[in-house]
C-alpha cells in the first residue's frame, strides 16, 4: 500500500547530482508513481521513498546552484509541498580539515554544530567572528551515540555496506566504490599544487611533501562528530583551512548547512572527498557521497518513527497562512470550473481534498504542541511570560486557519454533492460519491477538534489569568480575556482521535475503528475532567501559596542563564586508536 502524503516526515537534501544518486541507492523502496499536491512555485525535483520504517523526501539543488541561499530556498519549497516534515538531513560531501581528529578521505563527519565562519568584521586586532552557531537536531544526535557504540563493537562497517549497496550497475560500482587506484594522500600545508605535483598520479613521486600518517587497517571508515564550517566559500588553500580549523575547531568545510538551520531542525552528514587544499580533485567524491548516505540510513534505522513524530513541526504564521490560501485557491478553482471533462473535475476535487487532509493533520499536531505549552503552566506558573504569550498567539493563528479550512471544506463538499446529483454516468457518479464520503470524513475530523471547547476554555482562561496575577503582567491578564471571547480557540487543544490513514480504511475496519475511537473519547473525557478539576483547584490557591509560587518562579528564572564556555567543544563518534 502506498503511503499518504502526510506520512513523509523526513527530508533529505543533496547539493549535487552525485549525492542525489547516492541517496537513491540506499532507499529500500521508491514511490515513483505517488502523486501529491504541490504549489506552482515548488520547482524541486523529488524522489519519494522508504528507508527502514521512515518515509523520506529527497530533493537535489538545481544544477549549478550552490551555497546557503540555494539550500534554504530548496528546503522552503520542500516544506510548502510536505508540511509534515519534522527535520531534514543534509547529506553529501565536504572538504576535510586534517587536524588532531585524523579526518581522512572517505570518513564521515556528523555536524553537531554548524559554524558560519564566513560572517565577521575586520578590526584593528584582526577578523572577529559575528555569525550564529547552529545546533543540530537533538533527536538525531541521540541516534549518533548508538551508532558510535556499534562502531566500537564492530557491528557497523560502512565500507562493507557501500560495497553491498552500490553494485546495481557497472557504472554505479565504478563511480561509488572506494578508489583504490587513487591512494589517500595528505600534502604538507605549505606545499601548493603545481605542474610538478604528483597528486594526479597513481603513485606518489614526492614523498617528502607528504604528511606521514599511520596506516589504517581494512579500509576502515571512521565517523567524527563535531563542528562543521559552512559558508559561501570554497576553501582551496591549506593555510586558510588550518587557520579556520584551529579557530573554530572545525572538522570539515561545506556550503549549504548554514542555510538550513533556521528553516528546519537539521543534521549535516558529510563524507570527506578532499582536504580543502590546492590539490582538491573529484576522485573520492563518489565514495564520500556513498559513505555519508549509508551512515544517514544507518542513523534512521536506530531512530524509531514515533520519536520523529514527537519532533515539533516548524511552521510560522506566514507559512500556515500560505498553506490555507493555497487550499482556498484550489477549492475556488474546482468550484468554479466550467470543464465538461468530469474526470478532470474529479482529479481537481481529489487533489484539493488531499491538501485539506494534510492541513487537518498539520493543525492537529500544531495545536497539540502549543496546547502542551499551555499545559506546562499548570506546573510552572513562574514560566517566562513571553513563552506563554507565544503559545497563545500560535493557537490563535491555528484557530483562524481552522475556520478558513471549515469554510473551504463546506464549499467543496457542496460542489461535489452538486456534481454527484448532476452526473448521468453511473461510474462517474460513484467517483463523486467516494469524494463526497472523503469530504464528510474531513468535516467530522474538524468537528471533533471543537467538541471539548466548553470544557477546555475555562481552564485556559483561568491558567492565564493566574499567571498574569502572579507575574503582574497585564498583557497576560488581557490574553485571558481574549481567549474567553474566542469560542473556538481551544477547540484545537487536544487530539480526539487518530486523523491519519483514514482514507486507507476498509469497510470492515471502519466499524472497528469507530468503536475504538468511542472508547478513546470516553477515556479522554474522564481524564480531561480530572485535569480540569486539578487545574481549577490549583488556580484558586491561597495568597500565601501564590507568594511561595512567585518566589520559586523567580529563583527558576535566575538559574536559567546559560554558560557560553565550551561552545566549540569537539567530540568524536569513532573509537580513538592508539598509534
Amino acid at each position: 500500500m502506498l503511503p499518504s502524503h502526510g506520512n513523509f516526515a523526513v527530508g533529505w537534501i543533496a547539493a549535487i547530482h552525485k549525492e542525489y544518486v547516492a541517496a537513491r541507492q540506499v532507499l529500500d523502496e521508491v514511490y515513483e508513481d505517488l502523486e501529491f499536491p504541490r504549489p506552482a512555485e515548488d520547482l524541486n525535483s523529488y524522489t519519494l521513498g522508504r528507508m527502514e520504517r521512515h518515509y523520506v523526501v529527497i530533493a537535489c539543488l538545481p544544477s549549478g546552484s550552490y551555497g546557503t541561499q540555494a539550500a534554504a530556498e530548496a528546503v522552503e519549497r520542500m516544506k510548502s509541498s510536505f508540511p509534515m516534515i519534522r527535520f531534514v538531513l543534509m547529506v553529501g560531501v565536504a572538504g576535510g580539515a586534517p587536524t588532531q581528529a585524523d579526518v581522512r578521505l572517505g570518513d564521515v563527519v556528523v555536524g553537531t554544530r554548524v559554524v558560519p565562519y564566513g560572517f565577521g568584521k575586520r578590526t584593528p586586532g584582526g577578523m572577529v567572528f559575528t555569525g550564529d552557531i547552529g545546533l543540530s537536531a537533538g533527536a538525531l544526535l541521540t541516534g549518533t551515540q548508538k551508532l558510535a557504540a556499534m562502531l566500537v563493537e564492530g557491528n557497523l562497517d560502512l565500507d562493507f555496506i557501500v560495497r553491498q549497496t552500490f553494485n546495481k550497475s557497472p557504472k554505479i560500482t565504478t563511480e561509488y566504490q572506494r578508489p583504490h587506484e587513487r591512494p589517500d594522500r595528505l600534502y604538507k600545508s605549505e606545499y601548493n599544487h603545481g605542474d610538478s605535483c604528483d597528486c594526479q598520479l597513481d603513485c606518489a613521486q614526492n614523498l617528502s611533501k607528504l604528511v606521514n600518517r599511520p596506516e589504517r587497517n581494512d579500509y576502515c571508515v571512521e565517523v567524527h562528530c563535531g563542528n562543521i564550517g559552512s559558508a559561501d566559500i570554497v576553501v582551496k588553500d591549506a593555510l586558510s583551512r588550518d587557520n579556520y580549523a584551529r579557530e573554530f575547531r572545525l572538522l570539515c568545510f561545506e556550503m549549504e548547512s548554514a542555510g538550513l538551520m533556521s528553516k528546519l531542525p537539521c543534521l549535516p552528514i558529510r563524507g570527506i572527498c578532499d582536504y580543502s587544499d590546492s590539490h582538491k580533485n573529484k576522485h573520492w567524491q563518489g565514495y564520500a557521497a556513498a559513505t555519508a548516505a549509508v551512515y544517514a540510513k544507518s542513523l534512521l534505522k536506530v531512530i524509531p518513527p514515533e520519536n520523529v513524530l514527537q519532533t515539533r513541526i516548524t511552521m510560522d504564521k506566514t507559512e500556515l497562512e500560505r498553506h490555507i490560501r493555497s487550499i482556498i485557491r484550489d477549492v475556488q478553482r474546482v468550484a468554479t470550473s466550467r470543464s465538461v471533462d468530469e474526470d478532470s473535475q474529479i482529479r481537481g476535487a481529489d487533489n484539493a481534498l488531499k491538501k485539506i487532509e494534510v492541513i487537518v493533520d498539520l493543525l492537529k499536531d500544531l495545536s497539540e504542541d502549543h496546547s502542551a505549552d499551555i499545559s506546562k503552566i499548570e506546573e510552572e506558573v513562574g514560566k517566562h511570560t513571553s513563552d506563554i504569550e507565544s503559545a497563545r498567539d500560535r493557537l490563535q493563528d491555528i484557530e483562524k486557519g481552522e475556520k478558513e479550512l471549515v469554510a473551504s471544506l463546506a464549499k467543496i463538499t457542496e460542489h461535489i454533492e452538486t456534481q454527484k446529483k448532476m452526473s448521468t454516468n453511473i461510474e462517474i457518479e460513484e467517483k463523486w460519491a467516494v469524494l463526497h464520503q472523503k469530504a464528510q470524513e474531513e468535516s467530522m475530523m474538524l468537528t471533533k477538534l471543537a467538541t471539548f471547547v466548553d470544557e477546555v476554555l475555562p481552564v485556559t482562561t483561568a491558567i492565564l489569568g493566574q499567571v498574569g496575577h502572579v507575574t503582574g503582567n497585564e498583557n497576560v491578564n488581557t490574553a485571558a480575556e481574549v481567549i474567553k471571547n474566542s469560542p473556538r480557540l481551544t477547540a484545537l487543544f487536544k487530539s480526539m482521535s487518530d486523523l491519519r490513514s483514514k482514507h486507507s480504511r476498509s469497510s470492515g475496519q471502519k466499524s472497528s475503528k469507530k468503536s475504538n475511537q468511542a472508547r478513546e473519547e470516553v477515556a479522554y473525557t474522564t481524564s480531561s475532567k480530572t485535569s480540569f478539576r486539578k487545574i481549577m483547584s490549583n488556580t484558586f490557591t491561597s495568597k500565601s501559596n501564590q507568594s511561595e509560587t512567585e518566589e520559586k518562579g523567580n529563583q527558576r528564572l535566575t538559574s536559567e542563564s546559560q554558560n557560553e564556555e565550551g561552545i566549540f567543544a569537539n567530540n568524536s563518534c569513532s573509537p580513538k586508536k592508539s598509534n
